[in-house]
């Protein structure tokens, strides 16, 4: 069992057809209310999802065409529950997510609308000793190199689709880990 942290910092890296991407910012990113304590303008508005605030809102960039990243920070847990929510309205968006406690007792990483070959989400991973100061990512170097190769596959898919290519088919990495 772990103990409750006051504060999970998260970070979305969304990708998508542009199109759908444009739609999430209108619905769920929007001026910040008044007398946020942060000094941010605008808001993940977390509270049209569930009964949570997330506050600390930064778009986090450079933002390409297909991808669309933020960050936000909420009490005590990643609200997975919304994500759930947010692949029901948007199925053809897929949320790469990461978390890390405020008291270093956990974090977490993976997808929403798991692409193949990509982990679903979890936040129940132990923070790597010297997480601060090694530069050491959240995940392992071969577990690195296989996002990167599912991001990179889905990046290319959405591409193809984007051209109304043939190629827009999604291969497995789990099938191919190079």
């Amino acid at each position: 069992m772990y103990a409750i942290c006051d504060e999970m910092w998260n970070s979305v890296d969304i990708y998508g057809p542009q199109g759908e991407i444009d739609r999430f910012k209108r619905l769920f990113i929007g001026p910040a209310p008044a007398g946020n304590r942060s000094r941010s303008t605008m808001a993940f508005k977390l509270e049209d999802l569930s009964a949570e605030y997330a506050w600390n809102f930064r778009e986090l960039g450079p933002h390409e065409h297909g991808m669309y990243s933020f960050a936000f920070d909420t009490l005590a847990n990643f609200p997975d529950y919304a994500f759930e929510e947010l692949t029901g309205i948007f199925p053809r968006l897929h949320f790469d997510c990461e978390c890390i406690a405020d008291d270093d007792h956990r974090m977490g990483y993976g997808w929403f609308n798991t692409p193949p070959g990509g982990q679903d989400f979890r936040d129940d991973y132990n923070v790597p000793e010297d997480y601060w100061n090694g530069g050491i990512g959240k995940r392992a170097e071969p577990e690195l190199r296989r996002h990167m190769m599912v991001v990179d596959a889905l990046r290319q898919r959405l591409r193809d689709e984007e051209r109304g290519g043939r190629g827009a088919t999604l291969r497995n990495v789990a099938d191919d880990p190079r």
